[in-house]
Order: C-alpha cells, then sequence, then structure tokens
C-alpha cells in the first residue's frame, strides 16, 4: 500500500471517529436524575423563527409547519411571480446537491404547473467544485435564471469571510464610491468568462426581456453582486463608453433582477471614497451622486429573504450585533454539553471545564481583535427590499435597510403619509436594524443551538418554506 493511501485510510479513519463523536453527543439520552449542574426553571419551548426555540425533536422540521400559499411574497414584493419566486427558492435547495447532473433538474417544476422550464446548462466545476461554487442557467418563458450554489464547504468560507471592499471596471465610474464583498465579485466575474457568449446568445436566441439572479446564502450574496455587474455592464453612464456594446444594446430591452434568499449584506457606499479622500472625476460627471443613483436603480429590482433570527441576513453591517451576540449566547450556555449519564460525566466534564476557558480567557481577546474588522464591516447594507419571515406561519414584511451617516437613504422613496407623487403611494417600509437578536430562552446544548441557527436559515428554501411543496 503506497503512503499516500496509509494517510488517506487514517484520514478516514480519524474522520469517522470524530463524527461518531458527534453523533453521541446528539443522541445523548436525556436523565431528568442526573446532571452536571443543579436543576433550573424550565422556560416555555416555543416553535421555529421565534424568540425561543422547539423541541430537540423538531428543530429542524420547524415544528411542523409552513409558509402556507397566502403567505408567499406577492409580487409587489419580488417583482416576479409566485411561481418564480418557488422556482428560484427550488433551484437553491437543488444546488445543495452534491450528486447533481444537468438532468436532475428536470423535474423541478411540479406537473400542476403550465409553466415549463428548459436547462440551458448546470455545472458542478468538476473536481473544481471544492473551490468554485456550482451554477445553473435555465430559462422559462422569456425569463432566463442564474442559480448560484451557498456555502457547502470550508473552501466557500472564503468567499464568505472576505468582505474586502472591492470594485468592478464594470462600474468602473462611480467604482471609488460603491463598493462590493470583495469575496463574492470575483465569483460572478469568473462565471461571466466561462458564459458571457452563452447568456448573451440565448438571450438574443430566446427573446429574453428578463435575466433573474437567485441563490441562498452565498448564493445569494453572489447574485446581489452579479446585479451590479450587470446593470452595471448595460449602463454607459457608469463605465467606460463603448466598453461593453452587447450589454449596452440590452439596456432597456432586459430587466437585470435578483431574488435572493437569506444572503448576507453585500454593498457599501462610500461618499468620500475608500481612503476618506474628496472623489472627484473630469468634467461635471459628479461621483457622488451617480454612485447613489446606481445603487438606488440596482437595488429597485433586488430583494432577499430573512426568516426567523437567522443571522447570516444579518452579516456584514450587522455582524458585531448578530454574529458576536450569538457566539456570546452559545458560550454562556447553562448546559452546552447537555446531561449526560452517570458513568460518562467525568469525560464531558472536561469538555465543559474546556468550553468555560475558551469563554473566559480566549474569546474576550479574540472578540477585541476583531472589533476593527467589524467596524470596516458595518458599511455594507441590503440595498435591496427585505422580505421577514418572523416565524414560518407569519406573513411576510417588507423592510429596508438604510446606514445613518452614509449619506444613501433608500427611504426617500418610500412617504410616510397617504399624499405622494409616485401612484400608488409606497408607505414607507420599517428600518431592518429594529430587529433586535433573540437567543432561544431555553436551556440548549450546543449542538441544539448549531440546531436551531442552522434550522433559521435553511428552512426558507425547504419544501415548508418558499420551494414546490
Amino acid at each position: 500500500m503506497s503512503s499516500s493511501s496509509s494517510k488517506n485510510d487514517e484520514l478516514r479513519k480519524k474522520t469517522n471517529q470524530l463524527m461518531e463523536w458527534v453523533d453521541k453527543l446528539e443522541q445523548t439520552e436525556i436523565d431528568d436524575s442526573i446532571e452536571i449542574e443543579p436543576p433550573e426553571t424550565k422556560k416555555p419551548k416555543l416553535s421555529l423563527g421565534s424568540s425561543a426555540s422547539s423541541s430537540s425533536s423538531n428543530k429542524n422540521e420547524g415544528d411542523g409547519k409552513f409558509i402556507s400559499e397566502k403567505n408567499m411574497p406577492p409580487k409587489e414584493m419580488t417583482g416576479v411571480s409566485i411561481f418564480l419566486t418557488k422556482l428560484c427558492a427550488s433551484i437553491s435547495s437543488r444546488l445543495y446537491n452534491i450528486d447533481n447532473n444537468i438532468e436532475m433538474f428536470n423535474d423541478l417544476v411540479p406537473k400542476e404547473y403550465s409553466e415549463t422550464m428548459e436547462i440551458i446548462k448546470y455545472s458542478s466545476n468538476g473536481m473544481y467544485s471544492i473551490t468554485n461554487v456550482p451554477y445553473v442557467i435555465v430559462v422559462t418563458g422569456a425569463t432566463m435564471i442564474i442559480g448560484f450554489r451557498g456555502t457547502h464547504g470550508a473552501l466557500d468560507l472564503i468567499h464568505d469571510l472576505g468582505f474586502y471592499l472591492s470594485s468592478s471596471f464594470r462600474w468602473s465610474k462611480v467604482g471609488k464610491v460603491v463598493k462590493v464583498f470583495g469575496g463574492m465579485i470575483p465569483v460572478f466575474e469568473n462565471f461571466m468568462v466561462e458564459n458571457e457568449q452563452l447568456i448573451l446568445k440565448t438571450i438574443e436566441e430566446q427573446n429574453i426581456t428578463e435575466l433573474l439572479l437567485t441563490g441562498h446564502s452565498l448564493g445569494g450574496g453572489i447574485s446581489q453582486v452579479g446585479q451590479l455587474w450587470l446593470v452595471g455592464s448595460m449602463n454607459e453612464e457608469y463605465h467606460a463608453p463603448h466598453s461593453y456594446k452587447q450589454w449596452e444594446e440590452l439596456k432597456d430591452k432586459v430587466t437585470v433582477r435578483t431574488v435572493a434568499f437569506e444572503a448576507p449584506q453585500t454593498t457599501a457606499y462610500l461618499q468620500r471614497g475608500i481612503n476618506d479622500d474628496i472623489v472627484v472625476a473630469p468634467g461635471d460627471y459628479d461621483v457622488v451622486t451617480k454612485g447613489a443613483e446606481f445603487i438606488e436603480k440596482c437595488g429597485s429590482t433586488m430583494c432577499t429573504t430573512s426568516f426567523g433570527m437567522d443571522v447570516v441576513p444579518r452579516l456584514g453591517g450587522y455582524t458585531r450585533e448578530w454574529a458576536l451576540e450569538f457566539i456570546d449566547a452559545v458560550l454562556n450556555l447553562k448546559k452546552p454539553i447537555g446531561k449526560v449519564p452517570l458513568l460518562e460525566q467525568p469525560g464531558w466534564l472536561i469538555v465543559k471545564l474546556f468550553l468555560k476557558k475558551i469563554n473566559t480567557d480566549f474569546w474576550p481577546k479574540a472578540k477585541d481583535s476583531l472589533l476593527p474588522l467589524m467596524e470596516c464591516a458595518k458599511a455594507y447594507q441590503h440595498i435591496g427590499k427585505i422580505i421577514n419571515y418572523e416565524s414560518a406561519d407569519s406573513a411576510p414584511q417588507v423592510y429596508i435597510n438604510d446606514i445613518l451617516g452614509n449619506g444613501l437613504n433608500l427611504s426617500d422613496s418610500y412617504v410616510d403619509g397617504l399624499s405622494s407623487s409616485s401612484s400608488p403611494p409606497r408607505p414607507r417600509p420599517p428600518q431592518y436594524c429594529d430587529i433586535e437578536f433573540k437567543f432561544p430562552e431555553d436551556d440548549l446544548s450546543i449542538v441544539e443551538a448549531v440546531k436551531w441557527f442552522m434550522a433559521n436559515h435553511m428552512f426558507i428554501i425547504s419544501d415548508q418554506g418558499l420551494s414546490f411543496k
């Protein structure tokens, strides 16, 4: 046997041992008579999406609830039909399947629907699927949908955590003030290098009038920055003249939209540029005003969902208030390892003491070192609508995401009262930052807390959420 094979066997052995340890932790029997610490007063357990957890047996199943047809987000919220919203959610969900091929998308639309779907291309990126995000391109009617997979492995975290401020030559004239999530824009640009001519050819041959970008989590973030790429390409006032002739010819002929699911905040508006310098341009071109105009143009046809207490849609501008609060709450769980049988308590007590040491010695220092990064992350916001579901059985509510002091007030396009020049008048939605983080109030183990987090994050694209039932 080669040394490489021996190393692989050893790695598999250690991986299996780790998985057995996790399974054992998840399946540990609750023993009410034996606890590592004194019994606490039990708190009420509420359903998924609320401020407290459901019972551990159904944390991943949304407490048996689902989003009903009457609570599907209407076209007034998303800009697209309910059918297209369901199709986007189903595509975003199916992309997580590691065994995908192009045929596996054929049954995506249930037979009871009259609409049909043609798969133009699916790519897992072959051996590079571990490093490059899979995607699919489909056409239904006059709409082309481009979907990107969400985070599925450790290397995807490079894109999730790469929130350095970045721009593209596709909006170079306003690039000093309009920035996007640095870990995501290269993904979309690489996708376009591979597929730009196929997309343009399909638009022409099939008379496409709408490009609809979609994805869950990381995939939703890629879609959002991709919308800026496409709108910038089509509008000559945001890039050097005659740079992208094929796209410029599509202006006013093809509408670009994004329907994302649980996407992070990915766009930043910097009035004075990244170095806090006064941004100038030749002639009468006002970079600051044009930059705000560009963002508002992109945001007017963009939306993302936000379900329950999902942390991910708050990443970026609210990372400090949500992500750090979540970690704090997990590290301060009263029963982080749950209850274990008497004979196993000594071993688990060591784990508990180790977690306590992390909380008291390591985490405070780590958090202090992260604070400067959190200040940078505050620049990001959602520039489109946030369609928030408080829980599985609640109606969707539109929020907007203004950041005080950056000079970009998305709420200005709405009104407080009934008098408005728009027809019909649009009441001003509440601010997304007004939703407070609430961790489950009952006693959880770390495994249960992670399940609660994942249930909130994944529910919206499940068949209990917005996907085809």
